[in-house]
């Protein structure tokens, strides 16, 4: 098995892991009180409320994709959100060491961009 396999094995891993987090979050108001409170928002705005009802339901098709790069290629940082393309990009070499719950927030920080 090669290094970008054994990447992209664990970063499968931490994914279903942070999916069923997003689930829970969604299910119990977690997520929207977090997003309410980073956003200051009074109400909720509909796209808002579709994609909690969607994660709260299992579906995750609405998350950008994930593209890991190396440690060079990310300037050291752990993770970044570009949305020029629309995606998440994770430092492969940092994964490797992070650990889920580590994985799990630099994701849900990606995500909130």
């Amino acid at each position: 098995m090669t290094s970008t396999q054994s990447v992209a094995q664990l970063l499968k891993g931490y994914l279903t892991e942070w999916h069923q987090d997003l689930q829970r979050w969604s299910e119990n108001g977690r997520l929207l009180s977090a997003v309410k409170e980073a956003l200051m928002l009074e109400d909720t705005p509909r796209r808002l409320r579709d994609l909690i009802d969607q994660w709260g339901s299992g579906d995750f098709s609405s998350i950008p994709d994930i593209v890991l790069l190396s440690a060079v290629e990310m300037n050291g940082a752990m993770g970044a959100y570009a949305i020029s393309t629309g995606k998440i990009y994770l430092n492969k070499d940092w994964l490797l060491t992070a650990g889920s719950d580590a994985a799990g927030a630099v994701l849900t920080e990606e995500l909130g961009h």
